[in-house]
């Protein structure tokens, strides 16, 4: 509340961190939660504040977004463009529950990712600002097709192979720096690299069905 005070008419985001409650989850290589530093790229609504005068000034929500996908970035660029600022206030905490996913369970829930290519062709300054060379939605998923691409050549061109290592690049620090940590992103990396497809996959259908290219 006091950072609203101090920027009127601003939007003011909190911080969220996994439930420690549900910790127990994280030994599970595929999990749904919500971790968000002060102010986040993707304005998640989990923990954020508007003005009410605000929200009505810009029409709320889009009930046109598809899938509960984008809703609130959409929302946060719409609130930014008629003249609010982003701000973060780091002391409110707020805790998001830790679920733990079946590889199946993982792949169904990101399907809804499709939806963010409907995002990006509402938004299209968001290909300068935030997808890694206009295209990518996360570096995961470019270093997940770097992957395949070294797999599918390496047996003509064993060179080929440096994609693999771009993709361990890519995905080592997922639990943190100690080898400890490390060695559970290299079991896992397969698991991941799966989702990491998967997901490429759904991006490719909401690129068919919104004509317009987000991997």
């Amino acid at each position: 509340m006091e950072r609203a005070l101090e920027y009127p008419g601003a939007i003011v985001q909190g911080t969220t961190r996994p439930d420690p409650r549900d910790e127990s989850a994280f030994a599970s290589p595929h999990v749904r939660t919500i971790w968000v530093e002060a102010p986040g790229r993707d304005t998640q609504t989990c923990n954020i504040l508007y003005e009410r005068a605000q929200l009505a000034r810009i029409g709320g929500f889009d009930e046109r977004f598809p899938a509960a996908a984008g809703e609130d970035i959409d929302l946060a660029l719409r609130a930014q463009a008629s003249g609010a600022v982003l701000v973060g206030a780091p002391d409110a905490l707020v805790y998001h529950a830790i679920d733990a996913l079946s590889l199946r369970e993982k792949v169904q829930h990101d399907r809804k990712w499709a939806h963010l290519v409907y995002l990006v062709k509402r938004h299209p300054e968001l290909r300068r600002q935030q997808l890694l060379l206009a295209v990518w939605w996360k570096r995961e998923h470019l270093g997940a097709m770097l992957a395949l691409v070294a797999i599918a050549a390496a047996p003509r061109r064993p060179s080929a192979l440096l994609g693999l290592w771009l993709y361990y690049m890519t995905e080592r620090n997922r639990y943190g720096r100690s080898a400890g940590a490390r060695s559970r992103a290299i079991r896992e990396m397969p698991a991941h690299w799966l989702v990491e497809m998967a997901e490429i996959g759904w991006f490719i259908r909401g690129s068919v069905r919104y004509r317009t290219l987000v991997l």
